[in-house]
């Protein structure tokens, strides 16, 4: 910390605005008197102090400036440390970093399904995490949370038809989960949660 020195400027603003009788005078010794100890000695002799005394009591704690230069180490993530923060505070944690940490879980696993499922509430319009949390609802074949998360989805991607997929799949419209798959493939992945042959053979299967 250091300090700014005395504020005169300041002080010549606020005589200048006030209705202080003295003021015309205080102004002629704070703009007419170079030297700074000299100024104030003239005004602390001005009509015995008495605007003196008025201007430390309402107006010198207006002066007061420090400057303040602050040294911080910003330490490096680890993944125990993500894990500590993700159990206190998750909110500081960044979308990849949760993405890190949940990497390190087996997927499908209540600690993989947690992590994403927490970065979806804290990055509510982020489609990945939205997605991821959606795949991780639809993997234990949680319809309304599923549906949630895809509600928030923006961007049509191959990960959001394939959810989709998915979705309609477990909801029984079959026709539409059908259609989901195959504007999965049209963007681009191949390898859909359900194979449209196996979706067939399943289709059959509701039929016999």
């Amino acid at each position: 910390m250091s300090g700014k020195g005395e504020d005169w400027a300041t002080l010549d603003t606020l005589v200048a605005h006030s209705d202080m009788s003295e003021k015309y005078t205080i102004l002629e010794i704070i703009r007419g008197t170079e030297d700074p100890n000299r100024r104030e000695s003239q005004l602390m002799a001005l009509a015995s102090g008495r605007p003196y005394q008025y201007m430390k009591t309402n107006y010198f704690p207006q002066l007061r400036s420090s400057e303040y230069t602050l040294h911080y180490m910003v330490l490096p993530f680890t993944i125990e440390k993500g894990k500590e923060v993700f159990r206190t505070n998750p909110s500081n944690l960044s979308l990849n970093e949760m993405f890190l940490i949940a990497n390190t879980y087996e997927p499908g696993s209540d600690a993989f399904n947690e992590v994403f499922e927490t970065a979806a509430r804290i990055f509510p319009s982020d489609d990945v995490a939205n997605l991821n949390a959606a795949a991780s609802t639809l993997d234990r074949q949680d319809i309304p949370s599923a549906t949630n998360y895809m509600e928030r989805v923006s961007k049509q991607s191959a990960a959001y038809w394939n959810n989709m997929g998915v979705l309609s799949f477990l909801n029984e419209d079959y026709e539409r989960s059908a259609g989901c798959f195959s504007k999965t493939r049209q963007a681009g992945n191949r390898e859909v949660k359900v194979s449209l042959s196996e979706f067939e053979k399943y289709k059959e299967s509701l039929t016999k």
